[in-house]
């Protein structure tokens, strides 16, 4: 990819105003009764003048969390883009799902990134270009796209491993491209006057998105989509590498950024830069672990080692109330399985008093060789026609699922608060 920018160096230089020691008690008076002839003459919607430009005594050098961007003039082209997908499975009636729309989701971003990448992997080995995307609907180049070739893709899931890893068996993908129907289509890269008016209405956030997005791009993507950052939110990057703080109840803390492009004064040469700014940010997120082991956790927090007891009685009814909230709307994945599920819940009975219309679940997987636990509940997948049960010894909780403020412990805030605090301090 082109070089769009470079990066000045960390720190940089500002001044520090001293006030002089020795102020006379005359010049207090003086003050204080100007202050007060501007006090009583001053209105609501009076502004002040700015006052003259302190005179510098003392240059300190100051660390700072922004970084202004050297930016190359050039146009930059805005596509909108639409992905859909829909099971071609025979006798099946199933409906389109728009994977540019919904919550925030690493797993569906990655899909659409995924997707963008193989749909314009062929179209690159013609033409040499670069591109930024968000892993939504907006699509950046810096070269004019040949709509004919690329306004309309569609791909099959059966095309190669990792779409079936992601997809599954018989999924038709179609993907759309096409211009910028809300924004501009084109935008030059230094062109910040739009970015910048008073009318917060008319501003055009373009090329603050562009920016944004393309500083994303290096720790989003890789061979095999599992890059050295995941994204949660916009602006936020978080790192793959295991560096989390555990917590109780199957939850940890991740070290990321929560990242953004203003645009600030440089010097007189440059006049007004785009800046990245970049704070540091700790987020709760959920253990990557067997569902067994993440729902012992929560029944019995700060044990070490926990297991379910047997669930007998009320302590059935118990583990229901303790445990079904968080694994509620949990995003969830099957033994040899690589296609995530949204859990709706879990069954009000046993396994054991739970069948389908020809055997029990308990017959079900005996006959696949994987015993389970009959007093346990099961977890329930709800479609339009029917719900399924799973058992918990076939289930993971997958990585990078943010935990919901909603489902944190009073004691779980308190040690988050307190790790950010020291954080900060240091």
């Amino acid at each position: 990819m082109h070089k769009f920018f470079s990066f000045f160096q960390n720190g940089s230089r500002c001044s520090s105003d001293s006030v002089p020691e020795n102020i006379s008690s005359r010049s207090l008076i003086d003050n204080t009764q100007q202050r007060a002839r501007i006090s009583s003459f001053s209105s609501a919607s009076t502004i002040l003048p700015r006052l003259s430009p302190a005179k510098i005594q003392q240059k300190i050098i100051v660390k700072t969390n922004i970084y202004p961007l050297e930016i190359i003039d050039r146009i930059i082209y805005r596509y909108d883009v639409r992905i859909e997908a829909c099971s071609e499975r025979p006798r099946t009636v199933a409906a389109k799902i728009d994977l540019c729309r919904g919550r925030q989701d690493p797993f569906r971003a990655r899909k659409c990134m995924f997707l963008i990448n193989m749909a314009l992997r062929r179209y690159r080995q013609l033409r040499e270009f670069a591109y930024a995307y968000d892993m939504t609907s907006t699509l950046f180049t810096n070269q004019s796209l040949d709509l004919k070739e690329v306004s309309e893709i569609t791909i099959s899931s059966n095309d190669s491993q990792e779409s079936q890893e992601l997809f599954g068996n018989n999924v038709k993908i179609s993907i759309n491209i096409s211009e910028c129907r809300e924004f501009a289509h084109t935008f030059h890269t230094a062109d910040f006057n739009s970015s910048i008016t008073r009318d917060i209405l008319a501003q055009d956030h373009s090329l603050r998105q562009f920016y944004e997005i393309l500083t994303n791009q290096h720790g989003l993507r890789s061979d095999r989509f599992s890059g050295l950052y995941f994204s949660f939110g916009f602006g936020r990057l978080y790192q793959e590498k295991d560096n989390s703080i555990k917590l109780k109840n199957g939850i940890k803390l991740l070290s990321g950024a929560d990242k953004s492009v203003r645009f600030i004064e440089g010097n007189q040469a440059t006049g007004l830069v785009p800046a990245l700014v970049l704070d540091g940010k700790k987020t709760p997120f959920f253990n990557e672990e067997t569902l067994i082991n993440f729902a012992a956790e929560i029944y019995n927090p700060g044990v070490p080692n926990p297991s379910i007891p047997c669930l007998d009685g009320r302590k059935f009814q118990d583990f229901i109330r303790y445990v079904g909230p968080t694994i509620r709307n949990l995003r969830l994945l099957r033994l040899n399985n690589t296609k995530t599920f949204i859990a709706n819940g879990l069954s009000t009975q046993p396994v054991k008093n739970l069948r389908s219309e020809r055997m029990s679940l308990m017959e079900a997987y005996k006959s696949l060789g994987i015993d389970i636990r009959p007093d346990l509940p099961a977890v329930v997948l709800k479609s339009r026609s029917n719900q399924v049960f799973f058992p918990f010894e076939i289930l993971y909780v997958p990585p990078n699922q943010k935990v919901p403020d909603a489902k944190l412990q009073p004691g779980q805030k308190q040690t988050i608060i307190k790790v950010k605090s020291e954080q900060f301090l240091l």
